[in-house]
């Protein structure tokens, strides 16, 4: 990585020489809906994706409130809801009803900036308005197999009040690595056997209903957001003879999901309230069959989350602004799994769970923009946190996460950021149970008994905006990690997730956009995003230093988008380079990877205003994906290979045509 760390240094002081004299610092761009024109975008997630410099971040779904949030808000507020995610919220604004969007870099005084950075407001449009929008979509594989889905909504804004109904068939089929393609069985000392293999689906298909509405109340405004989601999902995995061999994966998950929140003033004080109920219930079923007889792995997991918050912010002055508050969570797992094989129940360690979990959190920070070109924001949360299991006596967590951001922008449209912080992991409750995954990897013991990783963060960004829509990021990451969460030995030969001592994990990012009129390309723009990531801890079966398991080696992609509005159209061509992903475990290591480059296209086509025609075509020229697993007799320090398996798949062709009416 030291080649590397001295090309993006290289790449600093380049810019750095390129920026030219000094002027006055610009924490907040500003980007009107004009800013836009002669791109064919639908929605307020198209919006998004075109801010120079800005990386979307979607969030997580991390149990709470706190530390969940992308970074993108509405109206100057986090949306009150985690089952309905921020992809799908700007997807239902229309560009219609944007008046414009700003990008807060570094924080300032009165922006609550979600424990990011960087963010994105959309700001809506104030005056009434009634909309009724249709979204059909149908994504084709090569294969001949086609989903259709879409969804109708309603759009109501009038005397301060807002209201947005939609109605949804889900569908969209995310996961690609599917086709036709062969499995090598490698056994030491024995002829390889190479049998043909095709994976099919996951056919993702169901229901979802979304109803939302905020109007005045008490000098301020109250909103109520309510969500229901059903969806299945299969997938197949088949091998010819002389193994045959078929593997299913079912799932059906079903959601339900109630948001409560309420802002305004209570004296100096700017308030915001949040309250939050999610459901949640999975049901997985997975039979096999191959040359070693049947097996049937079953697992049930009923999740229940129930959250209040509370913040206010008071402003000391135009300058200064300190914020506090309180949050507090009730999360419960209930689960239980089974496997059968040959017709003989399995003993699994972890088999059943039942945890319960209390959880609170403290917060106080400060905003101060000390002079044009220099801002802080420092603070600090305590997190507490009582977790009950069914094996374990119950566990008791505590923690402090203090946080400081310091931004210097010396130049006209350049910012400097250096934030440490310290973050503290979240317990996945899905480790506390026994997991499979028939295919590949078999299954993986729970572990009542884990405790949260802690990462020390410091993280340093250069960012340089120009030519009116053009970009440059520089970031480097580094990590100081304890009790990492990874796959350990669990005892009765089993394995699952676990704490590893001591990690460390370095992360270097380069993003870019580069307009290309200055080249007599009018309307064209490159884009890149190029990532590494490089990460060190002491395996605990052998000792020896490794990558973290499943992080990948680098995520590399370039963009091209062209906007051409003689033709009402905007085209874009994207690619994304391969990468390797390896997994380890007590007595097996996965390889996932990305041999050949992914390739994804879309035209975009407005023939009038409220008519959208999307045609995209993902991965049309099939990449190769490899998934190798290697497998011992034992523990890995003490056993050799018994067998390694390497599955090729040359993935299939997808084609998506999407029309959008606004009525």
């Amino acid at each position: 990585m030291a080649k590397t760390a001295g090309k993006l240094g290289f790449l600093l002081i380049m810019a750095l020489f390129m920026a030219g004299a000094s002027a006055e610092e610009a924490a907040i761009l500003s980007y009107p809906a004009s800013f836009f024109a002669g791109a064919q975008l639908a929605t307020a997630y198209d919006m998004v994706g075109r801010l120079p410099g800005f990386i979307y971040n979607s969030g997580n779904n991390n149990r709470g409130y706190s530390g969940t949030a992308g970074n993108v808000l509405v109206d100057g507020h986090r949306p009150t809801a985690k089952t309905d995610d921020l992809n799908a919220i700007l997807q239902r604004i229309p560009v219609s009803q944007v008046d414009h969007i700003d990008v807060i870099r570094g924080g300032a005084p009165g922006i609550d900036m979600q424990g990011q950075p960087v963010v994105a407001n959309v700001v809506r449009k104030a005056e009434d308005s009634t909309a009724m929008i249709l979204t059909l979509n149908n994504d084709l594989y090569s294969s001949g197999h086609d989903t259709p889905y879409g969804n109708v909504e309603f759009i109501r804004k009038a005397g301060g009040a807002s209201y947005d109904l939609t109605l949804s068939r889900l569908g969209n089929l995310s996961d690609d690595f599917i086709g036709d393609g062969s499995e090598s069985f490698i056994t030491p000392g024995q002829p390889t056997t190479v049998v043909a293999a095709r994976r099919t689906g996951p056919d993702r298909q169901g229901w979802g209903l979304n109803g939302a509405a905020t109007w005045p109340l008490f000098s301020g405004s109250f909103g109520v957001n309510l969500t229901t989601r059903s969806s299945a999902h299969n997938e197949t995995l088949y091998y010819a003879a002389p193994m045959a061999a078929t593997y299913l994966d079912s799932e059906k998950v079903r959601a339900a999901e109630l948001g409560l929140h309420w802002d305004g003033d209570i004296g100096p004080l700017e308030v915001n309230l949040v309250g939050l109920e999610r459901l949640n219930r999975q049901v997985s079923f997975e039979p096999s069959s191959d040359w070693t007889g049947t097996s049937l792995f079953n697992s049930l997991r009923d999740t229940d989350e129930s959250i209040l918050r509370g913040t206010a912010r008071y402003h000391v002055s135009p300058d200064l602004t300190i914020e506090g508050g309180a949050e507090g969570a009730y999360n419960t797992l209930d689960g239980h799994t089974s496997d059968i094989v040959n017709a003989v129940p399995q003993s699994i360690v972890g088999a059943d769970a039942h945890v319960h979990e209390v959880r609170s959190e403290i917060f106080v920070q400060a905003s101060w923009t000390i002079s044009p070109d220099w801002s802080v924001e420092a603070g600090s949360r305590a997190e507490f946190s009582t977790i009950t299991a069914n094996d374990v006596l119950p566990r008791s967590f505590a923690f402090l996460k203090p946080r400081l951001l310091l931004s210097w922008s010396p130049w006209d449209g350049q910012q400097f950021r250096l934030r440490l912080e310290r973050v503290i992991g979240q317990l996945d409750f899905s480790n506390f149970i026994a997991t499979a995954n028939v295919t590949f990897n078999g299954i993986a013991a729970g572990n009542s008994g884990l405790q949260p990783d802690q990462r020390w963060q410091v993280e340093g960004d250069y960012e340089w905006h120009f030519w009116d829509k053009g970009a440059f990021t520089l970031s480097f990451l580094h990590e100081d990690i304890t009790d990492l969460v990874d796959y350990i030995p669990l005892g009765n030969g089993q394995d699952g997730p676990g704490n590893i001592p001591k990690a460390v994990n370095n992360q270097f990012d380069v993003e870019f956009a580069l307009p290309l009129d200055k080249a007599g390309l009018d309307g064209g723009q490159l884009t890149g995003s190029l990532v590494w990531y490089d990460s060190a801890l002491a395996d605990p079966v052998t000792g020896q230093t490794r990558s973290v398991s499943n992080v990948q080696d680098r995520r590399v992609r370039m963009g091209y988008v062209q906007d051409m509005p003689a033709l009402d159209s905007s085209f874009n061509l994207g690619m994304q380079l391969p990468f390797s992903r390896p997994s380890y475990r007590i007595a097996q290591i996965t390889k996932l990877r990305i041999v050949t480059p992914y390739l994804a296209a879309s035209w975009d086509y407005k023939p009038e205003p409220g008519l959208d025609i999307l045609f995209q075509a993902v991965n049309f020229i099939p990449y190769h994906g490899q998934l190798e697993q290697d497998d011992y007799t034992g523990p890995r320090n003490v056993s050799g290979l018994s067998q390694i398996d390497d599955l090729n798949i040359w993935t299939l062709a997808q084609f998506r045509l999407q029309l959008r009416k606004t009525f």
